[in-house]
């Protein structure tokens, strides 16, 4: 986990925002305890994923995280945090043959809703 305790607070306070911004109908689909709290979103995030809509954990659950924000293109040669983090994602060889030549982006989420089929 690379989370620092106010990434994590600002995770889970993105997460209450958005429950709370729902409307009635969204909120009795994902009820309270199916809701993903921000260390459960980290834990399944693991490094790194191509997001998808819905998709399920590896023992069938579903899981879905629905991210609505705006994309920032980010360069990894220019942060060396980011650019360790993915040469430990995806291995130096790749990373140098072929990897570290691909676009970049991250999401800055202006509204983030989690559910798991528990």
């Amino acid at each position: 986990m690379h989370e620092t305790p106010e990434d994590m607070k600002r995770l889970q306070r993105l997460l209450d925002d958005s429950y709370a911004a729902a409307g009635p109908y969204l909120r009795s689909v994902i009820a309270a305890e199916r809701r993903l709290d921000a260390e459960g979103v980290v834990a399944e995030m693991g490094t790194l994923r191509v997001m998808a809509l819905a998709t399920t954990t590896s023992d069938g659950e579903r899981l879905q995280i629905t991210v609505h924000g705006r994309a920032a293109e980010v360069f990894p040669a220019e942060d060396r945090g980011l650019e360790s983090f993915l040469i430990g994602a995806y291995g130096r060889e790749a990373w140098e043959s072929r990897r570290s030549a691909h676009s970049w982006a991250r999401i800055d989420p202006h509204r983030m809703i989690t559910y798991r089929d528990r």
